[in-house]
């Protein structure tokens, strides 16, 4: 299943103050992540990924275009 990692973070329970803390960072960063998450270095795809226990594969970062 291939959601945003908004949308996995949801269905998780996780609130964006919450999930800010298990990234160590800032809410407002992570905010921005959510907004533009074209934006986000691999690096912190990955630890996104991680922190949401799901592969990386099934987390879409950028909308495709139709």
């Amino acid at each position: 299943m291939s959601l945003t990692f908004q949308e996995w973070r949801r269905l998780r329970n996780i609130s964006k103050k919450k999930m800010a803390e298990l990234l160590g960072i800032h809410e407002n960063t992570y905010r921005n992540w959510e907004n533009n998450p074209k934006n986000i270095s691999i690096l912190n795809a990955f630890r996104i990924a991680d922190v949401l226990g799901v592969d990386m594969n099934d987390i879409k970062f950028c909308e495709e275009k139709k």
